[in-house]
Formats: structure tokens, sequence, C-alpha cells
């Protein structure tokens, strides 16, 4: 059992250490991080409606990564 239980903290720690730009889906606080925008900026842009770079997880925000990058590089501001 000591052993399932030293794979489950492996599998963490390598979840832990992937680059946010090898990430498809951020969770808010990555996706601040990653854009420099502030999480309650992002949160009021997924807001909208026509968000076509966020996924609902059950009550978790995933931004699609190369979805908010590309929205991001059309518009004039944010």
């Amino acid at each position: 059992m000591s052993t399932l239980k030293n794979n489950s903290v492996t599998e963490k720690q390598s979840e832990q250490i992937i680059p946010l730009g090898m990430k498809p889906l951020l969770t808010l606080k990555e996706a601040s991080i990653y854009t420099g925008i502030g999480i309650n900026k992002l949160r009021d842009m997924s807001n909208e409606r026509n968000c076509n770079y966020v996924l609902f997880v059950g009550r978790k925000r995933m931004f699609k990564r190369e979805s908010l990058l590309k929205f991001l590089a059309e518009a004039y501001s944010v």
C-alpha cells in the first residue's frame, strides 16, 4: 500500500511541474499569472455570454489557453 501512496504523490508532483505554456486548460489563477491580467478582470471577461475561451467544469472556470491567447492577440483593450 505504501507504494500506491507514493505513486499518487508522484502523480500530483508531476502535475505541478507542467509549464503553463504546455497546459491546454488553465485555472483562473494560472491564467492570471500566464497573461498578467488580474483575476477579477479575467473573471469579468469570462462571465460574458459569448466567451469562447472559457470552459466550466462544474463550478470551476477553466481557460482554454490557445483560445484565450488568440482573443488577446485580436483585442484592442480589455
